[in-house]
């Protein structure tokens, strides 16, 4: 005995479905989005970048402020104790796990205190958040938070120079071990030092290309490539947020790198 055949097998049910969802896209409009919020963007020379909008808000990412201090877990939320001022902020969390990450790593007992540098925004605290503790904030007096998308920098407070690093002297600040070196890279100027020089190498009239997150800057005689990525000092267990490469008089050297405000 034959199986009965469906209607939706038939060539004629397969051609009306075929009119009826067509005649849909039609009214509905088919055009195709370019691109979609938080999509990869690709820079002038084709590299391509990291996504520049923010996931919840679709805002752009793009010049992210760098809050630099020490980090606690606190109840409700981490606190971000600022170099310099001391002012406190209240992070909000955007990171997708890797503050939290972070934090596991460095601080993993309540109450611990670790140095951070974090890539995010200040806003203004919601009116309804606006106590500390048992006493009420005046509603002219602004309380910011910092929102926060990405972790590039951290270390035990003891094992690094934290806070009294000098980071407006410097774009970039490279080093490595086995045998001890550093390089500070400026705006037309390089220094490299090791262990076993008297003093360090200057070098002028430095060509810089890429941009903050990969970087080369050139002389004669020395070159020194930043790359964006998870970088961990091999003595210390400093973690950083770019490795570092250096080529002095054809000698290779390899590191982290941590960038500065220059």
């Amino acid at each position: 005995m034959r199986a009965p055949v469906s209607r939706s097998n038939t060539p004629l049910f397969r051609l009306f479905s075929l009119v009826a969802c067509l005649f849909l896209l039609l009214a509905a409009g088919c055009s195709t989005q370019s691109g979609t919020q938080g999509s990869s963007l690709r820079s002038e020379d084709g590299t391509v970048r990291k996504p520049l909008q923010d996931k919840e808000s679709g805002e752009s990412l793009d010049n992210l402020k760098t809050f630099r201090g020490l980090f606690s877990a606190r109840k409700g939320g981490g606190v971000l104790t600022l170099c310099g001022s001391g002012n406190e902020l209240k992070v909000q969390d955007r990171t997708e796990g890797g503050l939290e990450a972070v934090v596991r790593e460095f601080a993993p007992s309540p109450g611990d205190v670790f140095f951070v540098e974090l890539l995010g925004r200040r806003v203004v605290r919601p009116p309804h958040d606006r106590t500390q503790g048992a006493f009420p904030v005046p509603p002219e007096v602004q309380l910011t938070d910092a929102v926060v998308f990405e972790a590039i920098h951290a270390s035990f407070v003891m094992e690094s120079l934290g806070c009294r690093e000098q980071y407006s002297t410097f774009s970039f600040k490279a080093r490595g071990n086995e045998p001890g070196w550093m390089v500070l890279a400026e705006p037309g100027r390089m220094s490299f030092n090791a262990m076993d020089l008297a003093q360090p190498f200057l070098f002028r009239n430095v060509e810089r290309t890429g941009d903050d997150d990969n970087a080369e800057y050139r002389a004669d005689g020395m070159t020194l490539t930043v790359t964006r990525g998870w970088c961990r000092d091999t003595m210390s267990g400093e973690l950083f947020g770019w490795t570092a490469e250096a080529e002095v008089d054809g000698t290779v050297y390899r590191g982290c790198a941590v960038r500065g405000d220059l």
